[in-house]
């Protein structure tokens, strides 16, 4: 998935196509109009129709492009960028996808099948994890937070989650 600021800078590009497209059309309209007295009728409704567009066109990339220049730029109330702001963003929605797979295993059972895929639901928690591990990665390589760190709040969770459980065995499959 592109991220916030990669899909403005894709739209902006598409927006600013679509103008050089209606400046085409615009001007091959124009040119149509001076044949002949049918022609020009016909090309000053498309002028009219396509001068519009055009500034409609024109709008929508105004905003587009300010919208680009805001996430270049943007800092949260926090303080962050916008490569931070988007990292914590795929963080969150990975999370958000591996609780909504867990969330069918407990309904369904490891051995369920995924309708759309028809493979085991233990698959799809598989890939939800590997994308939030990616995105721990990323903020790791980033720089934003401590890979060290994170290992070892893993280990210590991992301890503190065995001394909760008692005596269930949290390695244990079935």
């Amino acid at each position: 998935m592109p991220g916030l600021y990669a899909q403005a800078q894709t739209d902006l590009e598409v927006r600013r196509r679509r103008i050089l497209d209606l400046e085409a059309e615009l001007k091959w309209a124009v040119d149509d109009g001076m044949v002949g007295w049918d022609s020009a009728v016909r090309s000053g409704t498309a002028c009219r129709e396509l001068r519009a567009e055009l500034k409609d066109a024109l709008a929508e990339c105004k905003a587009t492009e300010a919208r680009c220049d805001a996430l270049e730029d943007s800092r949260t109330g926090s303080g962050l960028s916008a490569a931070e702001v988007e990292r914590l963003a795929l963080l969150m929605m990975a999370a958000g996808k591996l609780a909504a797979e867990a969330a069918k295993v407990v309904l369904h059972g490891w051995a369920s099948r995924s309708p759309a895929t028809g493979k085991p639901t233990y698959v799809d928690v598989e890939r939800a994890l590997g994308r939030v591990m990616a995105a721990q990665q990323g903020m790791v390589d980033a720089g934003d937070v401590r890979g060290g760190d994170v290992r070892a709040y893993a280990r210590d969770a991992v301890g503190r989650i065995g001394g909760q459980a008692g005596t269930l065995d949290l390695r244990a499959k079935s």
